[in-house]
């Protein structure tokens, strides 16, 4: 059984807070540019809700949902050595079964996928096209599953959410906070909240009527060098999924080698 450190599983990259949210997505249908109309009008407010209302309410009915899964797009900027900055893309699909079940893929753009299975505290990682597994026991529910991940530098799509703390991440130790305006993202109408923070400015954009999910992220890392930047769509929300025990079952390939991971931190 070969041994990696678990930071050569992923390629370099920048994911932040986790992917509050990874984000728009794979096999989703835009509108063409003859399909493109004017949106319909905002919905009528008396005054911008402030931002801790915002996402406190994101943040409530997310943890309210016991099934749901969803896909994101991200796009993420990589300072190189010589100080230029390239970009680089990433799919990620997720579904999720509280308290204690999760499936994610990520689909990175030199074609590599890693997938993984979390259940009944056992998490299974697979990795292709070099066609390694593995798989690490751990705390047997989400929240802390994700920070068990976080040790290995695994990247869990919507970790802050599974671990219920995302408004707690973007407003403490905030500079400001504000909440710009009503903003058509997607074909939907959102608020735009903005905070600043020493290190970092993050953007979220949380959708205004129907179910307040996020839809959008931006973030940029101002104290790394050449100040990197996020950006994620959400799209794909799906709270009635048809999800069977299969979902979150893992089996060993037939054509991978097993390996060990090491703790990063």
């Amino acid at each position: 059984m070969r041994k990696l450190a678990a930071e050569g599983w992923h390629r370099p990259s920048i994911v932040p807070i986790a992917a509050l949210v990874s984000l728009a997505l794979a096999g989703c249908r835009y509108e063409s540019e003859e399909e493109v109309s004017t949106p319909p009008p905002p919905p009528p407010i008396e005054e911008l809700a402030p931002p801790e209302e915002v996402l406190g309410r994101m943040v409530e009915f997310m943890m309210a949902q016991r099934d749901f899964s969803f896909q994101a797009f991200v796009t993420y900027e990589a300072v190189q050595d010589d100080g230029q900055i390239i970009h680089f893309d990433m799919v990620q699909i997720g579904k999720v079964s509280r308290p204690d079940r999760m499936f994610w893929a990520v689909l990175y753009d030199d074609a590599s996928v890693d997938s993984a299975w979390f259940a009944d505290g056992i998490l299974s990682v697979v990795k292709r096209p070099d066609d390694l597994y593995t798989q690490l026991d751990t705390p047997d529910n989400l929240a802390g599953m994700v920070d068990f991940a976080d040790d290995f530098a695994l990247v869990v799509p919507f970790a802050d959410i599974l671990r219920g703390n995302a408004k707690e991440l973007f407003l403490s130790e905030s500079e400001s906070s504000i909440n710009v305006g009503q903003a058509w993202v997607d074909g939907v109408w959102t608020d735009h909240i903005a905070v600043r923070k020493a290190d970092v400015d993050i953007e979220v954009w949380v959708r205004s009527e129907g179910d307040p999910v996020p839809v959008k992220l931006a973030i940029i890392y101002k104290l790394e060098e050449g100040a990197p930047s996020f950006l994620g769509r959400m799209r794909g929300w799906d709270f009635t999924p048809n999800f069977d025990e299969s979902t979150f079952t893992f089996a060993v390939p037939q054509d991978a080698d097993p390996v060990e991971v090491a703790p990063v931190h």
